[in-house]
């Protein structure tokens, strides 16, 4: 349970504040929890909203915002001993929990269409979408030339074919972890028709969490290439800058994400829900957004936030049209999604129909 002393801390302002004269929209805490149901980028999310706290109560005075990290468990543990934030930051596989707790979303509308649907209940607006993340192919270079008849490949296009051996060992051609809300094998599945054979994915990807495959991978002894987001893209660029890794290929995933951080408002006054709102705003604003470089996550608007080149890269593909799941479904749904999308991947007509009738 949260000590009150915890929820509401002593408020401490400066003689300058006290004795400057405001006309305060709202005074008070908004209490925030943050929780990652994915990996973040080169941080994590609440260091983000930590600092976007602080810029929106310098332009709001009278406002505190009190972040709080937790996991789902915690979360669910404090909201059964009653225990609620103001807002609520989470990502798919959290929404189903906390769905007729929330208030719908009035303010302004600043975020893609597309990943819009993703926060929608009966036509209305109840999560927003503020970050996003991708799916990439990363290939080990050594083990795709070993493999390749005449050394050269295509990751994409040959991501089945890239079964080897190490001192002996198979190596599988693809791996991804599946036991997680998120369905990384979709993303691909949307972007090649092929289909693998029996040992060319790896068998135990239902017992790997994102960062169970991603130590797989780079330790050498499950596969030729992971299927990860951009947390394992950022690990494995700097294994290599630091000499630590045999150099990559990288290619970016397009049509699908769900690795999709929303921000919603829990049933609270009318002040509160002004002022949580007038937050949100801020959150999806242009300048807020263009901060998202800083700890290698992409915009939910139609922004361009990179001068590097290979994030600038990924970017065009995360800036085209993207499918994405709602974040209010139950977490038991999103795992028969992930089945259904391991056995379309291993080539189960049915299984595909399936995944065309989601969309």
């Amino acid at each position: 349970m949260l000590a009150p002393a915890f929820i509401f801390p002593a408020l401490k302002m400066h003689a300058n504040f006290i004795n400057k004269e405001y006309t305060l929209d709202y005074y008070g805490v908004l209490e925030l929890w943050n929780i990652d149901t994915f990996e973040g980028g080169s941080v994590g999310r609440t260091t983000w909203l930590e600092a976007r706290s602080i810029e929106f109560e310098r332009q709001n005075p009278g406002t505190f915002i009190l972040v709080r990290n937790m996991t789902k468990e915690q979360a669910i543990l404090n909201l059964e001993n009653g225990n609620k934030p103001t807002l609520i930051s989470y990502g798919i596989g959290f929404g189903d929990v906390i769905t007729s707790s929330l208030t719908n979303y009035t303010g302004l509308v600043q975020v893609r269409d597309d990943l819009l649907k993703g926060g929608m209940v009966n036509g209305n607006l109840f999560a927003i979408p503020y970050i996003l993340g991708g799916y990439a192919l990363i290939g080990n270079e050594h083990f795709m030339q070993k493999s390749s008849e005449d050394g050269s490949y295509d990751i994409l296009e040959n991501v089945f074919d890239f079964n080897t051996t190490s001192y002996n060992n198979h190596i599988y051609s693809l791996s991804y972890g599946a036991n997680v809300s998120n369905n990384p094998g979709l993303a691909l599945a949307l972007n090649t028709q092929k289909t693998a054979e029996d040992n060319q994915i790896d068998e135990n990807i239902f017992d790997y969490d994102s960062y169970d495959a991603y130590e797989k991978y780079v330790n050498g002894n499950s596969s030729s290439v992971l299927l990860g987001t951009q947390r394992d893209v950022y690990r494995c660029k700097n294994r290599e800058a630091n000499n630590n890794m045999e150099p990559n290929s990288y290619n970016f995933l397009e049509g699908f994400s769900d690795l999709i951080q929303y921000i919603s408002i829990f049933k609270t006054d009318p002040a509160s829900k002004y002022m949580s709102e007038r937050f949100i705003e801020y959150l999806t604003s242009e300048q807020a957004q263009r901060t998202l470089s800083r700890i290698s996550m992409f915009s939910t608007l139609n922004l361009k936030i990179y001068s590097d080149i290979f994030y600038r890269e990924w970017e065009k593909v995360l800036n085209k049209p993207l499918k994405t799941f709602n974040v209010f479904l139950h977490n038991q749904n999103l795992k028969e999604k992930n089945k259904t999308t391991f056995e379309a991947l291993m080539g189960d007509n049915d299984s595909r129909e399936k995944i065309n009738s989601w969309f």
